[in-house]
């Protein structure tokens, strides 16, 4: 019975192979931004938006394949939804860097 039920899990994964596939090339675009945005000592503002036009315009030229449009479409809404303030936290370090950051900041407040 449980080696019947095993057999007909492992026959459905080539199913999802195309699925799991879209989501593994998405998965490294975020983490790209993720350590883009991880905040160092070394980066300013400038720089930081810098790369970060960069890894913008990288994602419209390599991610063209059919089903990609709906990341690189969330990708540029939320960055352009962000852009303004998305970069102060380099140059002022006490600027709380994320959401968490800002409730956590008012918290104590």
């Amino acid at each position: 019975m449980l080696l019947k039920k095993v057999v007909r899990i492992f026959s459905k994964i080539d199913e999802f192979k195309p699925a799991y596939d879209a989501v593994c090339r998405w998965q490294a675009v975020i983490t790209n931004i993720a350590k883009l945005l991880e905040p160092s000592p070394d980066q300013t503002s400038e720089s930081v938006r810098f790369h970060m036009e960069h890894l913008l315009r990288w994602l419209e030229v390599n991610y063209n394949q059919a089903g990609d449009e709906e990341l690189v479409k969330n990708v540029q809404a939320y960055t352009r939804g962000f852009w303004k303030g998305l970069f102060t936290c380099y140059d002022a370090p006490h600027v709380p860097r994320t959401n968490n950051d800002h409730e956590r900041f008012f918290r104590q407040t």
